[in-house]
């Protein structure tokens, strides 16, 4: 990643984040509440009180004004713990959660993957309901983004959602001149039929794929569709279980799908136990798959 420009994107996001954080209508306030995402450090989730957002990491700012206007010593300490962190990337294909603490991630934050130039693909759950302008601009190396909301709001004009760069075009009406700014992007966005996604492919005439129904293709047990079983889909049906056990919603279709591990109509802790089991069994070089690792 080049280091430079990457804090460029971080300085020009300082200035306008509080202008551009609140992307839902009831979030006036943020209660400073961070949740760091493990396997890629840069971003962090921001908890309101009825939501969650995807935003940089915080801690990524404080190192960049470090950096920008500390003394010799504490810009070399800066540096090294921002290299740290970028060292400690290990997966550049990232699937965003679809809640944390018990509660809905919805958005996607202004610049919040802005310059960062090694971020192959992205899948944003259903739960997600607008990316903010420039959410994924001078995303280089990006080719895949798969957004799961067919209403899904995102951003056009001056800062886009979705692009690797920007193209200025230029044109002429009779003796006067114009140009303006346009996004390009290389790769393809997934998403559903008729959805808004396919509007702003079609809109900047990006590749586009259609997905097929979510509920076929969801595995039993891998609750955040990331291709694994393991300790955090069991975390994410107990925060689910919190959910429903106080009536405050019901597990749709698609949570069914992947969280009723005893297929018995609901999702609870027997679910989240059977995973954690069935990921111990593997974790010790098990080989069968979650069904018939049930049967036994």
């Amino acid at each position: 990643m080049n280091i430079k420009r990457f804090l460029t994107g971080v300085v020009a996001a300082a200035g306008v984040f509080t202008l551009c954080a609140p992307l839902a209508a009831k979030a006036e306030a943020s209660n400073d509440e961070y949740v760091d995402n493990d396997d890629f450090p840069l971003i962090s989730y921001q908890i309101f009180d009825d939501h969650v957002e995807v935003v940089k990491n915080p801690k990524v700012k404080e190192l960049e004004d470090i950096i920008l206007n500390g003394v010799a010593e504490q810009v070399e300490k800066a540096q090294a713990e921002l290299n740290s962190l970028l060292a400690a990337i290990s997966n550049y294909d990232i699937v965003i959660k679809d809640t944390v603490n018990g509660l809905p991630v919805t958005g996607i934050a202004y610049q919040c993957f802005y310059g960062d130039e090694k971020i192959k693909s992205i899948v944003l759950p259903d739960t997600i309901t607008k990316i903010a302008g420039s959410a994924f601009e001078k995303c280089s190396e990006l080719v895949s983004i798969t957004i799961k909301n067919p209403d899904c709001n995102l951003v056009t004009g001056v800062y886009y959602s979705i692009s690797n760069d920007t193209e200025r075009v230029e044109w002429k009406e009779g003796k006067k001149r114009y140009s303006k700014y346009v996004p390009s992007f290389s790769g393809t966005i997934y998403g559903y039929e008729d959805s808004t996604a396919q509007a702003y492919a079609d809109k900047y005439d990006f590749n586009f794929e259609i997905l097929k129904d979510e509920t076929n293709m969801v595995k039993l047990g891998d609750v955040n569709g990331d291709g694994r079983i393991d300790s955090v889909d069991a975390s994410n049906i107990l925060a689910s279980y919190a959910v429903f056990s106080t009536g405050q919603a019901s597990p749709t279709t698609k949570e069914l799908a992947s969280s009723d591990v005893n297929s018995d109509g609901k999702v609870d802790s027997i679910d989240a136990s059977k995973v954690l089991s069935y990921y111990a069994y593997v974790s010790s070089n098990g080989t069968l798959a979650l069904v018939d690792y049930l049967k036994k």
